[in-house]
């Protein structure tokens, strides 16, 4: 040992100085801050996810309410399957029962005993489907009127329309038909 040392370290301390090994911590290492705990961190982005999502939900719109969801459950098939009026099925309506009716068959691929010509006014189209396919009449002036609709193979429907003069293209709408051969051509005179 060296005079003036103590202990086997070779070095010497001077009175009030701290051990070499705080002294390298303290000057070659930066001190440790304290850390938040992680579940503190956890807690705090929680929180502000749940708050975006809950004011969220304060700013969302009002659910649209279809008229289906306001007829009670066990009648909700009755109102889906029955087709929409227009305004001219109503005006039938009021006047009473069709002008004119029109029964004809619908078979794959073609229409048959359709008139070349029926008087303007009210009529209704009676449709046979006797093919396998299921079909429907369609008016092209119309708008493209589904004005009987879509019929399995083996069922008979009708459709009531108001016609003007003029001359009118009837259709099945079922892709390919049409091209097939399910188109015909009226005359409505007046």
């Amino acid at each position: 040992m060296l005079p003036g040392t103590r202990g086997g370290s070779g070095c010497r301390e001077a009175p009030g100085a701290t051990p070499l090994a705080h002294t390298l911590t303290s000057v070659g290492a930066r001190r440790r801050q304290p850390r938040r705990s992680l579940s503190m961190t956890r807690r705090l982005m929680l929180l502000a996810v749940l708050l975006v999502f809950g004011l969220a939900g304060c700013f969302s719109a009002e659910p649209e309410v279809t008229e289906e969801e306001q007829v009670p459950a066990d009648q909700r098939d009755e109102v889906a399957e029955e087709p929409a009026e227009d305004a001219d099925d109503d005006e039938a309506a009021d006047d009473g029962e069709a002008e004119e009716t029109v029964e004809f068959v619908a078979d794959d691929n073609f229409y048959e005993d359709l008139p070349d010509s029926v008087s303007a006014g009210t009529v209704e189209f009676v449709m046979d489907n006797q093919g396998a396919a299921e079909h429907d009449m369609v008016i092209e002036e119309l708008g493209d009127e589904e004005v009987v609709e879509l019929t399995p193979g083996g069922e008979t429907a009708s459709g009531t329309v108001e016609l003007e003069p003029g001359e009118y293209t009837l259709y099945c709408s079922v892709p390919g038909h049409r091209e097939a051969g399910m188109e015909a051509t009226i005359t409505v005179e007046g």
